[in-house]
């Protein structure tokens, strides 16, 4: 059986427009390249920086069931969670780095997710919202992002404005018998034909430095 790699998590987003934000430019990516896109968002793993009810936890999600069941203290921050979603459908994870999964340096990104998190806040200043910070990473790439409770369609909005190519939903499937805490929707944004849906289970950190929440590249001279 081949090593489970953690892949890139899809490119993602969510909030409201600030005065003099930067615009995101990116050409469309090949017919390769979004079948490339369209697998990683099907096996990325996802990490969430202490969402609602998990007492400063990061939470690591993954599409490949772990061998060993996920106890009722490792969900304990579960129930706020699912109370946060049940308005919107789910919650959305996203992010403002490399648009249309056109590579970008590390600190033009930063600043296009320093734009995004305003937005965001402002989107979830309205009752009834919630946000966190969201990341996904692999072995020799980390991407920063965010994920919120708030309508579909404003985030859809708002991943459009940062030329985004998709955005992830994670949704409580009430029909599914299997273990799985949620499943995960890949919703096009940019591009189409983007679907890549799939069960996510917890998983532990893996042995990674940029399983890092603050992980960033080293300093170039």
């Amino acid at each position: 059986v081949a090593p489970l790699v953690v892949v890139r998590a899809a490119q993602r987003l969510a909030g409201a427009e600030p005065t003099h934000r930067t615009m995101v430019v990116a050409e469309p990516p090949s017919d390769e390249r979004r079948g490339e896109l369209q697998k990683l968002w099907a096996e990325a793993i996802d990490c969430w920086v202490e969402p609602p009810g998990a007492d400063g936890e990061v939470i690591y999600f993954c599409p490949v069931a772990p061998s060993n069941a996920t106890t009722e203290e490792a969900t304990a921050w579960l129930p706020a969670v699912l109370d946060s979603a049940q308005p919107f459908g789910g919650v959305y994870s996203l992010t403002a780095f490399n648009p249309m999964g056109e590579e970008r340096p590390f600190g033009v990104n930063q600043k296009q997710n320093e734009e995004l998190e305003a937005e965001i806040r402002a989107l979830c200043s309205a009752p009834g919202r919630r946000w966190w910070r969201s990341f996904g990473f692999s072995k020799d790439w980390h991407e920063k992002g965010f994920t919120v409770a708030a309508p579909q369609a404003e985030v859809v909005e708002l991943a459009r404005k940062y030329n985004q190519g998709a955005i992830y939903r994670f949704y409580r499937d009430t029909a599914d018998d299997s273990s799985a805490l949620f499943k995960r929707e890949t919703v096009p944004v940019g591009l189409d034909e983007t679907e890549a849906d799939v069960r996510i289970w917890r998983c532990p950190k893996p042995p990674l430095e940029r399983a890092e929440p603050d992980w960033e590249p080293p300093a170039t001279s």
